[in-house]
């Protein structure tokens, strides 16, 4: 037997604790936390589930209970109290019937007594019911490792009370698809990922997987990660971070590192999004005066300059279908802004000595430097900013997609990319530019309600022809940029560094990122 247990040291008596049905070791983090090293906790991964999912059957309450026992015996425990929660609370109380010498006590948690069944009752059937729900759960995929965790934390039990423990414990149970497999996880700390074993090389041919492990440290920032890579002790960001502004200039010239690094254009726009229902910028004038106002060029230059981005004026992305270079409606020169056409248009709105307007932007990153400079070239219009900050990504969550809290910001910092290049124009402006409802989440996070646009969008979303679908985006674009409800600020390029030993680096636009799973490494170690 080798079952993966979690283990929590203490100095007093051994409690081992046993999961549910669909749950796993895990599931007693918290109970750790607060018994706070007065007993040594053991919690096993049941056979069959998370870390010891390919123990071998049979399974079923007599084999666990029988597991419980071995494990004692493995670790040279003689008695110990014996926890269970659901499902484990049947395999603790047999556990003590057929093993009465080893266990101390029993401790039942919401369950351990079987309900009664009415005659002629099938179980199968009765425990699909009951469990369906629960087991299912156990079927469904996500593209990464951050939808799964962020789908929990939108779960209403979940989204107010998350703790580390809790964490780890749901993206314990992750299994991948492809060639490799999360064999450890801490939150906010590392990730470590094997081979898996049920990933077939004949049955993908896309994925060569040539590397067997794959270890990922978290949370470094973006001069701590260039200098690992460049001094070969790491071998890729995968987090995306580009390499520190000061540096870019440096990478494109020593003849050394130029083969180590590569400028892509991503397909995403970095845009503010602009409040059209409430506060003032309900008013045109002053969307149109923000976007007059941005000196596009500046931030454009903190942001890393030419391998940041470009200045943009449209909503789709130069990759997508639907672009079209237009006629910017808020052309200035040089995209440097005009802080006195911007001034004008906020006389007309009622604002002639400017107005303060609430700006929700991030904390970390490049969001800062995003923020700054957009404070300074909003204020020579007269526009001041009241910033609000969150952690990360969480302004999304904590503000934009909050529809109760649409009236608490005025213009946002906010990102949107592409699902694929070319005819993918669906995946932006119907998604972020369609006010009618579409649940208790938006990604319209400016109100903007347009009948006129709800219409391109249903005509472009039905018509066949990709060209003359093309054409209906490229309308909708315009009038979205005519009724001035974002103010485009660039398209992005990112700019990739990885170390000497990385070989067949190789971009995909499919994906706006490198493809990982065809990378290989020579020397093999460092």
């Amino acid at each position: 037997m080798s079952l993966e247990v979690h283990e929590w040291p203490g100095i007093g008596p051994v409690v081992l604790a046993v999961h549910g049905i669909t749950a796993n070791g895990l599931s007693w983090g918290l109970v750790a936390r607060h018994l706070a090293g007065r007993v040594t906790l053991l919690a096993p991964d049941l056979r069959g589930r998370a870390g010891s999912r390919d123990e071998p059957g049979p399974y079923g309450l007599v084999r666990h209970s029988d597991d419980v026992v071995a494990l004692l015996d493995e670790r040279g425990v003689d008695r110990a109290v014996v926890a269970g929660h659901s499902m484990g609370a049947y395999v603790a109380a047999l556990a003590a019937v057929r093993h009465p010498d080893r266990v101390r006590s029993v401790v039942m948690v919401d369950g351990g007594l079987a309900p009664p069944l009415p005659p002629g009752t099938d179980v199968d059937e009765y425990l699909t019911r009951v469990l369906g729900p629960a087991v299912a759960r156990l079927d469904v995929s996500f593209a990464t490792p951050e939808e799964y965790r962020d789908f929990w934390r939108r779960h209403p039990a979940f989204g107010f009370d998350w703790t580390p423990e809790l964490e780890a414990y749901l993206m314990h149970d992750l299994v991948g698809a492809g060639p490799y497999r999360l064999a450890s996880y801490t939150p906010n700390k590392e990730a470590d990922f094997v081979r898996n074993e049920n990933w077939d090389a004949a049955t993908d041919p896309l994925r060569k997987a040539w590397v067997d492990r794959i270890e990922v440290t978290i949370g470094a920032n973006e001069s701590a990660i260039q200098d690992a890579i460049e001094s070969g002790s790491v071998d890729l960001n995968l987090d995306l971070t580009p390499p520190p502004n000061a540096d870019l200039q440096r990478l494109g010239k020593d003849g050394d590192l130029q083969g180590q690094s590569a400028i892509k254009t991503t397909g995403c726009v970095r845009y503010l999004t602009l409040q059209t229902d409430s506060g003032p910028t309900a008013n045109p004038l002053v969307r149109k005066a923000i976007n007059l106002a941005v000196d596009k060029r500046a931030l454009v230059l903190e942001l890393g300059g030419a391998f940041a981005g470009e200045p943009a004026s449209t909503i789709l992305s130069p990759t997508l279908g639907g672009y079209d270079k237009y006629p910017d409606p808020y052309s200035t020169t040089d995209s440097r802004g005009d802080p006195v056409a911007a001034r004008a248009l906020l006389s007309q709105a009622g604002y002639p000595n400017g107005l303060t307007l609430t700006y929700v932007a991030g904390s970390s990153g490049q969001e800062p430097a995003l923020t700054g400079a957009l404070r300074t070239s909003l204020a020579r219009a007269g526009i001041r900013l009241a910033v609000k900050t969150c952690p990360g990504e969480e302004r999304y969550q904590r503000s934009l997609r909050d529809p109760a809290r649409k009236a608490e910001h005025q213009l946002a910092s906010a990102q949107w990319c592409a699902d694929w290049p070319g005819d993918s124009a669906r995946s932006f402006i119907p998604i972020l530019l369609d006010g009618r409802p579409h649940g208790t989440e938006v990604n319209d996070y400016g109100g903007y309600a347009s009948q006129p646009m709800g219409r391109l969008i249903d005509r472009a979303v039905a018509e066949r022809d990709p060209d003359k679908r093309a054409a209906l985006w490229g309308q909708a674009d315009r009038l979205a940029m005519t009724d001035a409800v974002w103010a485009p600020l660039l398209y992005e390029r990112r700019t990739f560094f990885w170390s000497y030993r990385v070989k067949n680096w190789t971009y995909s636009p499919w994906i706006a990122m490198p493809d990982y799973a065809n990378l290989w490494l020579d020397p093999y170690t460092p």
